[in-house]
C-alpha cells in the first residue's frame, strides 16, 4: 500500500532572548557578547553551550532572562545529542518562570520527539493557557493527539491553527493525513488541494493527494498526481513505488520500471513487495521469491511479505511452505481474514479439509462479507454430502458476489445431486448469463433438463457444450 503521510513536529515560536543581554537594553546598556553567542544558532553547539554557561553562571538574571538562556542552551544540547541535559534545562526553565509559554512549548516538543505524547500534551496545555494565539502550539499539540490515536483532538487542533494562520501549507498537510487515516478521503483531498495551492511545488503534498485519490478509487487522478510528484521529487522512492504498483495493473512493464527505480533509490522500499506481485502475475516465481525474501530479511515482522511469499509457494505447488508462511502472517496479524483463507486453500490442496474448514470459518468470523471463504466452505460441505449446509454457504457467497458464475454453477451441482432439477437448471442458466461460453454449465444443464423430460432443450445444450469442449462427455460431472 501507499506509504502514509508522515506528520513531523513543526516549527517553534521564537525563543525570547534574555532581556537586554543579547541585544542591549532600552537604556543603551551594551549587549552581553556571551549572550549574543548563546542565541546565535549559526555558532557550533559546543561554543553556544559554553557561552550560555557563562551567562547563566556569571550574572544575576531575572526569571525570564534565566529561563530564556536555559531554553537556548537546551537547544544546543539537543544538537549534540545530549537529550538528558536538554530536558534538564527545560525542566529548570519552566520551574524558573512558569509563565514563559515558549519554555512549556519547547519541553512539550522535546517530549513529543521522545515518544512521550501524553506528557507533551500537558506541556502544550500550559503553553496554550498562557497564550492561545500561537498556531504552532496547536499544531504540535495536534501532532501529539495524533500520536495517541486521538484523531478528533488532532483535527480540532489543526483547525484552530488554520484559523489563526490559514496560510500554512504544512498544517493542511497534517490534517489531511489524519483525515486519510480515518478513511475520509474527500476531506483529505480538499486539505491537500489547499496545501498545494499555497505551495505549488510541494511534491510531498501532491504525492499524498495521489495516494488519497487512489484510496478513494480515482486511479486516473492518482496517476496524474504521481506523475507530477515524480517530476518534483525525482529522488523520492515512495512516489515511484506508488506509481509503479498502480501502473502495473494495466502495464506490467511500465510498473516494473517504476518499482525498479523505487528500489534503486531505497533498497528497503516497500516496492519490493509490489514488484514481487508483478513477477507472480507473470509466473516469474524465482524473481518473486527473491524480492519477498529480501523484504522479510529487512522486516521479519511484516505479515504482508509472509502472506505474499506464501502465495508464491502455493502457485509453485509447495503447499507446505505456503502454510508455514500463512501461519506466520496470522501470528503477526491474527485478525487478518485473508491469511486464514489463503492457509485454508493450501490445506485443501493437501487434502486436509478439517484444518481448511477451521480457517474458512475463522476468515468468515473475522469478515462476514468474505464471499470467497463461503464459496470454499460450500465446496467442502458438498464433497462431504452436507447438501443443506453447502446450499446455504453457496447462497451466501452469491448474495455477496452476484457476478460469480462459478458459484451459481456449483450451487446448481448441489441442487442436481439432491434431485432439485428445476433449481439446478435455474442456477446453470444464471451462470450462462454471466458466462455464455461456460461449457460445463451448458453440459450440466442438459443433464438436468433430461431429468425434467425437456429432451429438445437437453439435446441443444449438449451439442453446444460439446462444440465448446468435446472432452466434457468423457468427464465426470463437475
Amino acid at each position: 500500500m501507499i506509504a502514509a503521510l508522515l506528520i513531523a513536529v513543526v516549527g517553534r515560536p521564537e525563543a525570547a532572548s534574555a532581556e537586554g543581554l543579547a541585544r542591549g537594553r532600552q537604556d543603551k546598556t551594551p549587549a552581553d557578547p556571551a549572550a549574543v553567542v548563546c542565541a546565535n544558532e549559526l555558532v557550533p553547539a559546543a561554543k553556544r553551550i559554553s557561552s550560555c554557561d557563562q551567562v547563566i553562571k556569571g550574572r544575576l538574571l531575572q526569571k525570564r532572562q534565566r529561563a530564556s538562556m536555559l531554553l537556548l542552551r537546551s537547544r544546543a544540547y539537543r544538537e549534540t545529542g545530549d537529550s538528558s541535559a536538554a530536558l534538564g534545562d527545560l525542566d529548570q526553565a519552566v520551574a524558573t518562570d512558569p509563565t514563559y509559554a515558549a519554555a512549556w512549548f519547547e519541553r512539550g516538543t522535546h517530549r513529543l520527539t521522545a515518544g512521550e505524547a501524553r506528557q507533551a500534551i500537558e506541556d502544550f496545555d500550559h503553553a496554550i493557557a498562557i497564550t492561545n494565539t500561537e498556531p504552532t502550539f496547536f499544531i504540535n499539540r495536534g501532532n501529539a493527539f495524533n500520536a495517541l490515536g486521538d484523531r478528533a483532538g488532532a483535527i480540532e487542533d489543526y483547525g484552530r491553527a488554520i484559523a489563526l494562520d490559514p496560510g500554512r501549507a504544512a498544517v493542511f498537510l497534517n490534517r489531511a493525513a489524519v483525515y486519510s487515516s480515518s478513511g475520509r478521503y474527500d476531506l483529505a483531498i480538499a486539505d491537500l488541494t489547499r496545501s498545494i495551492e499555497l505551495e505549488p511545488a510541494r511534491g510531498e503534498a501532491i504525492y499524498a493527494r495521489g495516494a488519497a485519490y487512489q484510496r478513494s478509487g480515482d486511479k486516473e487522478k492518482a496517476l496524474a498526481d504521481y506523475d507530477r510528484a515524480a517530476k518534483l521529487l525525482p529522488g523520492f522512492a515512495p512516489v515511484f513505488a506508488a506509481r509503479g504498483a498502480l501502473l502495473a495493473e494495466r502495464d506490467p512493464a511500465a510498473g516494473l520500471a517504476d518499482l525498479d527505480r523505487a528500489i534503486e533509490l531505497d533498497p528497503k522500499s516497500g516496492a519490493l513487495k509490489s514488484r514481487a506481485l508483478v513477477h507472480l502475475s507473470q509466473a516469474r516465481y524465482d524473481e518473486a521469491l527473491s524480492d519477498l525474501d529480501q523484504a522479510i530479511a529487512i522486516d521479519g515482522r511484516d505479515p504482508v511479505a509472509f502472506l505474499n511469499r506464501g502465495s508464491v509457494y502455493a502457485e509453485r505447488g509447495d503447499f507446505a511452505r505456503a502454510i508455514q508462511d500463512s501461519t506466520r502472517a496470522i501470528e503477526l496479524k491474527p485478525d487478518w481474514a485473508q491469511a486464514h483463507y489463503n492457509r485454508g486453500i493450501a490445506y485443501v490442496r493437501l487434502l486436509r479439509p478439517d484444518e481448511a474448514l477451521e480457517d474458512f470459518d475463522a476468515a468468515i468470523a473475522l469478515d462476514s462479507g468474505y464471499a470467497a471463504a463461503y464459496f470454499a466452505r460450500a465446496k467442502i460441505d458438498h464433497a462431504r454430502k452436507q447438501y443443506g449446509r453447502s446450499l446455504d454457504h453457496y447462497s451466501r457467497a452469491i448474495a455477496l458476489d452476484s457476478k460469480n458464475a462459478t458459484a451459481y454453477f456449483e450451487r446448481g451441482n448441489v441442487h442436481f445431486d439432491v434431485n432439485e432439477f428445476d433449481d439446478a437448471v435455474s442456477d446453470y442458466s444464471q451462470a450462462l448469463k454471466l458466462r455464455p461460453d461456460y461449457a460445463s454449465a451448458l453440459y450440466n444443464r442438459s443433464r438436468a433438463e433430461e431429468h425434467l423430460g425437456r429432451t429438445r432443450e437437453a439435446r441443444s445444450d449438449r451439442q453446444r457444450a460439446l462444440a465448446l469442449n468435446p472432452q466434457l462427455e468423457r468427464d465426470e460431472k463437475r
